[in-house]
Formats: C-alpha cells, structure tokens, sequence
C-alpha cells in the first residue's frame, strides 16, 4: 500500500533518530542535505529505503528528502537492496537501525535517541549472528 500524502516530520524524526544512532558521525542535517561524502551517502540511502518501505510513495519521500524527484529513491532503494546480500557489516547496521525502531513504533511511542535505544544498537552490531539478509520491497 502506497500513501500518496506527504511523509510526516514525526515519521521522519523517527526514522532519521535511529539511522543517526547508528551512524554517530552524521546528523540528520547531513541526512537531508546534498552532501555526497561515502559517510553521509549510505545512511541517507538507508533512511530513503525505510521510508520507502514503510508504505510512503517515492515522490513523497524525494519530497521529505529535499530531492528533485523520486529517482533518488529509487537509486537509494536499489542500493540499499543490492549491498544487503553481501556486506555483512552494512546489514549489522540496517538490523541495528530497524530494531531500534522497533522500539519506538507503536500508537504512543516515539523514538527518541535514547541510552536504551543507543544500547541495543551497539549490542545488535557487536553480533555476528544477526548478519542475514533483509529485503526491501520493489517498488
């Protein structure tokens, strides 16, 4: 099912609070800004594809992305999804960030960068065994 409104700022926050617990280095104005250093590129590719995957369109998410068009996401998402069948590291990272918000998801809950939330993270990404593959839906 695709939304055809605009992604909301709380749905945004949520997603860019767990990408920037994970990706300590960048904050969620490197994340939205147009900046195309490797360590500011992958977790906006990875916060473009959850978004995506959670239900928004592509033209919503290039929206909320300050992007031109939904090629981006697309680009993001295909990225993504190709780099999780072989970087065992990078699929560490997306299971860090998706646990985390799992977290935060719920009618009441909102995430927030948490020491709770900062210490599931580094538990996910020390275990070797929560290395397998996630898919991300075609669009």
């Amino acid at each position: 099912m695709n939304i055809r409104v605009p992604v909301p700022e709380e749905e945004m926050a949520h997603v860019l609070n767990a990408v920037c617990v994970v990706y300590t280095q960048v904050s969620k104005r490197h994340i939205l800004g147009h900046a195309r250093h490797a360590y500011i590129v992958e977790p906006r590719h990875i916060a473009m594809a959850i978004i995506a995957e959670r239900g928004w369109t592509q033209e919503a998410a290039a929206e909320a992305f300050n992007r031109k068009d939904h090629g981006s996401i697309w680009h993001a998402r295909k990225t993504v999804k190709d780099r999780l069948t072989w970087d065992k590291k990078y699929i560490k990272r997306v299971n860090a960030i998706r646990r985390i918000m799992e977290i935060g998801d719920g009618p009441t809950n909102k995430l927030k960068v948490t020491f709770q939330a900062v210490r599931v993270a580094r538990m996910i990404l020390a275990k070797a065994e929560s290395a397998k593959v996630l898919s991300i839906e075609e669009a």
